[in-house]
């Protein structure tokens, strides 16, 4: 049985294609000739690869499965390697490799005229040479590139935690088989595109037709896809004019940010006195503004218009199991805040009282922002939870009564905090940089109209999303259903199939 599958290295429709138009010459040769044959018996000899480091320097060219890439080999980026025994492995026109361990387990690639005399071959590849008096080796080339080589292959990987295909399972592949003259002219038709006085009519009019209406179904995919593209891009949109004053109408009787601030600022004091926060060491005062803003609007810091705090995890190490066991407190971690679609409903694990000791528990509502790995992603707090200090907690100030006006913020000026981030092995940003921020502030009734808006828009926006998200799995359903009915086979007259 021939099945489609989805394979994770082939991006492109006309990676796609190949292996479409490949199984349906595969198919036609199964259904005409009807003489199956294991790999095994059609092989001169199968080797594995030679076990060497790489080096700049060295006898022989070392080929590995990271220099294949989109089926081809730059020679010139391949490294060397010293091989006393080149006669085992070195490879030679005609030559497959085959990949027998990792995401790409099964992948092929067959050796031409551009190979260097002095290539030898990694230990992670198989290399299979055919017996030319009955199989050629483009026309295993072909077997190698469709979907009836996988379907054996998914079936050799199912079930291994660790994917992998060795000599002894491929030569036990089922490969049909046909005389070498019609090898010979299937690969010169399909393969060179040179015409034949054989009859490849039928196989011709299967694949083109086939790969129309492949092509068809891509065609409605991409156009979903440009959608999606298209939904995130008013999303932002949306948000540049909710920070630029322009989402909803300014109301001359609304009070003044200037107002607001000044209450902001009480009750930031207050909790200074009260010793709920700890007052900042240094204020830095706004000297440039970045544009003009609508009247009543303020630009401020964003620690004038809330608590701005990293989270806590002071116990070493992170994982050990005292803090979690019988755990009651949610912790969150990046990966949550970054998932999360600007709402956090999930958690990595729980705190127990020990675990919440060397914590902090901030309150439902509070905006998480990311600032290592994932840099200013945010997401607010659906629930009472802790987190480690590679997230900042904002808390606004009364009478702010959410963090949803800064997350929309922060959502546009994450490309720019990005930037801010060292250039090391994992990117992070502190807290003095947030507290540089300057964050542009609407009067309150205002803010609260622009939450208002902009909710009702995102979610009209996300629902659009979902419907074509939907219509994306339709799209690769269709193409599953109609490469299922082009690879159905009949069975042999023996009652057998492949």
């Amino acid at each position: 049985m021939i099945q489609y599958i989805p394979l994770t290295f082939i991006s492109s429709l006309d990676d796609l294609k190949v292996q479409i138009k490949n199984t349906i010459i595969m198919k036609h040769v199964l259904q005409k000739y009807q003489d199956v044959r294991t790999l095994g018996e059609l092989l001169d000899s199968t080797q594995y690869g030679y076990t060497a480091s790489a080096s700049e320097n060295g006898t022989h060219k070392f080929l590995r499965i990271t220099d294949i890439q989109g089926g081809k080999v730059d020679w010139n980026t391949v490294p060397y390697c010293d091989c006393e025994r080149e006669e085992k492995y070195l490879v030679k026109r005609g030559d497959i490799l085959i990949a027998r361990t990792g995401g790409t387990t099964g992948k092929s690639f067959i050796i031409n005229e551009e190979a260097p005399s002095n290539a030898v071959f990694a230990s992670y590849l198989i290399k299979l040479r055919t017996n030319e008096n009955t199989l050629l080796p483009e026309y295993l080339n072909l077997f190698l590139n469709s979907y009836l080589y996988w379907s054996q292959i998914a079936e050799m990987k199912s079930g291994s935690a660790q994917p992998n295909v060795n000599a002894n399972k491929l030569k036990t592949l089922k490969i049909p088989i046909c005389n070498i003259e019609i090898q010979k002219a299937l690969i010169d038709f399909f393969v060179y595109e040179k015409q034949q006085r054989i009859n490849i009519e039928p196989i011709e009019k299967d694949a083109t037709d086939t790969l129309e209406k492949v092509g068809n179904i891509y065609k409605v995919k991409e156009l979903l896809g440009n959608q999606l593209i298209h939904c995130e891009n008013y999303k932002i949109a949306l948000l540049r004019e909710v920070i630029k004053g322009q989402l909803v109408e300014q109301d001359p009787n609304d009070e003044p940010a200037s107002e607001l601030l000044k209450k902001l600022q009480f009750e930031k004091e207050r909790q200074i006195r009260e010793k709920i926060i700890k007052k900042e060491k240094k204020f830095y005062p706004i000297s440039e503004i970045p544009y003009e803003l609508p009247k009543g609007w303020e630009w401020v810091r964003i620690n004038q218009i809330g608590e701005l705090s990293r989270g806590k995890s002071k116990h070493r190490p992170r994982n050990d199991e005292m803090l979690y066991k019988d755990g009651i407190y949610p912790f969150v971690q990046t990966g949550d805040v970054a998932r999360s679609n600007g709402l956090i409903n999930t958690y990595s694990n729980m705190y127990n009282d020990e675990g919440l000791q060397q914590s902090r528990l901030w309150p439902k509502g509070t905006l998480c922002i990311t600032i290592a790995a994932n840099i200013a992603d945010t997401g607010i707090l659906n629930f009472d939870a802790c987190f480690p200090d590679s997230v900042v907690g904002f808390i606004p100030f009364k009478p702010i009564q959410s963090g949803e006006y800064l997350q929309y913020f922060f959502m546009v000026a994450k490309g720019d905090l990005i930037e801010y981030a060292p250039s090391t092995a994992q990117k992070n940003i502190n807290l003095e940089i947030l507290n540089n921020l300057i964050i542009p502030l609407p009067p309150l009734n205002e803010m609260l109209r622009i939450v208002s808006r902009v909710k009702s828009l995102m979610e009209m926006c996300e629902n659009l999303k979902g419907d074509i998200e939907r219509n994306i799995k339709n799209c690769e359903l269709l193409l599953q259903r109609k490469l299922q009915e082009v690879f159905q086979l009949d069975e042999h007259k023996d009652g057998t199939s492949v």
